[in-house]
């Protein structure tokens, strides 16, 4: 059996209230949401959390990095995923 590595991309994701870095594999998907429908990725914090990311509308931080606006403030459907 033969195993793929997993591409880890070190990105930038701004929320609200902070940035913060976290590891993304490079897949795509999209937003679960009733009416959203956004192209979105997943990526891991370093304490080992899932965050989702916008991935239209990004920047390059000036180390190279790129930066990605969390997804949870734009979705129209944010207040579906909430427990």
């Amino acid at each position: 059996m033969v195993t793929q590595e997993k591409e880890e991309i070190p990105v930038r994701i701004r929320g609200s209230k902070s940035t913060f870095d976290a590891v993304w594999d490079g897949r795509k998907t999209t937003c679960r949401g009733k009416t959203c429908g956004a192209e979105v990725g997943w990526a891991v914090t370093k304490r080992g959390k899932k965050a989702i990311f916008e991935i239209e509308g990004s920047e390059q931080a000036p180390d190279g990095v790129e930066v990605f606006e969390t997804h949870w403030g734009r979705c129209v459907n944010s207040d579906d995923f909430k427990t």
